[in-house]
């Protein structure tokens, strides 16, 4: 079977087709595999652009860059390489692997091998195919373990019944899959699976690995919603270290909302991860939220934006009263970071979101263009009086709404008795 490339941008078919023609000058084959070729057949857009060579992919690499205008990264201990294009194209070229997992959990020893070897290794046969680049193959489709099949017949299938056992993050990539796709996982497969659960092979991989792993649910999936919940019903949740059962009406909130404050650029693709987190962990207390962060290693800003996500209750009932100045707004709100503010504003009452709105939009962007040293001009001396200037300034500026640099100088001077 061939598949037509002619679905890949123009620039993406130049760098396969150039590699693909160094490939026959050095006499080797060279396969795109994994994702690529999974959605090119689903007619879906991947830019994951993988590439498996029949021989050292670093050596290889390092011929096929000179006189070219490409970065080359190699990975030595794996044999792959990144090949970095300009305008920030990156294509990773591996050398076709075998590996063997000493024990469950741990990470597998690789060694040179065949195409169909470095397939096998894969997660899930619609994962676990490859198109050939050289001229004479170009586009013809290899599938040794039944891969367009299944994903004609919409089922993730393991390769085998070691799959979860050898790697648990596999669990959450079949979640994955199967709601992203709206596919199903396969009978036997699923029987694996909830095997792997009940033998808790969670607990042989080191818990921040894992963790990785699950984010990409909250980061890159259009409906993490889905997923959790499907985990939830797998009873595959517990690692997360709660007890109690996640409020997917507080989650589905954010899914609903976080897209329109994204597409207006108050906050970033970035932080979905962060703001679903808040969401999870809800209904921890902050020792438990320190528990979470000390064994997932997760950084200092997640671990303070999960800490003031728990001050939700204390903030909305701040900004409840029936009336408030801008300024007063700006007071409860400066010190959060954007996530928190996004987490507050997704899940409170609609007036309460309009004031946090607001701010969003406006308050957090209010700042004097007056400083210090012009209110030491003004006869104020250095120490608390002039923070307390300051502060007093930006608060009138907030409600009033005035803008010039001549307008501060005189409320400057209207604070410190000049007028």
């Amino acid at each position: 079977m061939k598949i037509n490339l002619s679905q890949l941008a123009p620039r993406w078919r130049k760098i396969v087709r150039d590699i693909g023609q160094e490939a026959d000058r050095q006499g080797v084959f060279a396969y795109l595999v994994g994702g690529i070729v999974r959605d090119l057949l689903l007619k879906r857009k991947d830019l994951d652009l993988d590439i498996v060579l029949e021989t050292d992919a670093i050596e290889f690499a390092r011929k096929f860059v000179q006189g070219r205008d490409i970065r080359l990264i190699p990975y030595s201990e794996f044999r792959t390489v990144s090949l970095e294009y300009p305008g920030g194209i990156r294509v990773d070229l591996v050398t076709a692997r075998k590996e063997v997992y000493p024990r469950s959990g741990a990470l597998p020893v690789v060694s040179p091998g065949t195409l169909q070897e470095d397939l096998f290794r894969r997660d899930f046969t619609i994962n676990a195919m490859a198109i050939a680049i050289n001229g004479d193959r170009l586009g013809e489709l290899i599938d040794p373990y039944g891969g367009h099949r299944d994903l004609k017949g919409k089922r993730i299938r393991v390769l085998h019944d070691q799959s979860f056992v050898d790697d648990a993050t596999r669990i959450l990539r079949a979640i994955r899959f199967e709601q992203r796709f709206g596919f199903r996982i396969d009978s036997h497969t699923l029987k694996l699976l909830r095997e792997a659960i009940v033998k808790n092979v969670v607990d042989n991989i080191k818990p921040a690995r894992y963790f990785e792993e699950f984010s990409k649910i909250l980061s890159k999936e259009p409906s993490p919603v889905k997923a959790l919940t499907r985990l939830s019903q797998l009873g595959a949740m517990q690692f997360l270290g709660s007890k109690k059962r996640p409020d997917f009406r507080l989650l589905q909130k954010i899914e609903k909302g976080l897209p329109r404050l994204i597409k207006n650029k108050i906050c970033q693709w970035q932080d979905r991860d962060l703001i679903f987190l808040m969401g999870l962990f809800a209904g921890l207390d902050s020792a438990g939220v320190e528990r979470v962060t000390s064994r997932f290693q997760l950084s200092r800003r997640y671990r303070e934006n999960l800490i003031l996500g728990l001050q939700k209750r204390k903030i909305a009932g701040e900004l409840n009263s029936s009336r408030l100045r801008r300024s007063q707004i700006y007071e409860v709100l400066k010190s959060l970071d954007i996530p928190s503010l996004v987490f507050i504003r997704l899940t409170v009452v609609p007036r309460i979101g309009k004031r946090i709105d607001q701010f969003l939009l406006h308050g957090r962007y209010v700042k004097l263009k007056i400083d210090g040293k012009d209110l030491q001009r003004l006869g104020v001396a250095p120490g608390k009086r002039l923070g307390e200037i300051q502060n007093l300034l930006l608060q009138r500026k907030i409600d009033q709404g005035w803008s010039t640099r001549a307008e501060e100088i005189r409320q400057a001077r209207q604070l410190i008795g000049q007028e």
